[in-house]
């Protein structure tokens, strides 16, 4: 039914952009619903929900750390400062600023996170 489906919605590209997003989220909740029915209960589904985002966070608080060092020391290396055009340098504060404030934004959401992974 879905390949069927799918190649009536690609003849009217007009339809696909509207019907298409409406697909994938029913998708994601068939997923998301297989996924509780495996758990013996919901509080299970919801634990194991809690430890995979917990795990993700951890993950991106990393990432994160990484490239705030990696833009950091590229700002502080005087060659590079001196022969990049100002463009470029200002590209670099304006990353380092995005990291700095998703960085804040993850740590701020682990303590949380965690809060309920132990409850």
């Amino acid at each position: 039914f879905l390949v069927i489906f799918t190649y009536k919605v690609h003849m009217n590209t007009a339809i696909s952009h509207i019907l298409m997003p409406l697909i994938y989220h029913n998708f994601m909740a068939q997923t998301i619903a297989a996924h509780l029915l495996t758990c013996s209960s919901i509080t299970e589904g919801i634990h194991q929900h809690i430890v995979f985002l917990s795990a993700r966070l951890t993950k991106e608080k990393e990432r994160l750390t990484k490239e705030v060092a990696r833009v950091t020391n590229q700002l502080a290396n005087e060659k590079f400062v001196s022969r990049a055009p100002a463009h470029v340098i200002q590209a670099e504060r304006d990353k380092l600023a995005g990291y700095q404030d998703m960085l804040e934004k993850t740590l701020a959401r682990i303590p949380v996170v965690e809060k309920k992974l132990n409850k």
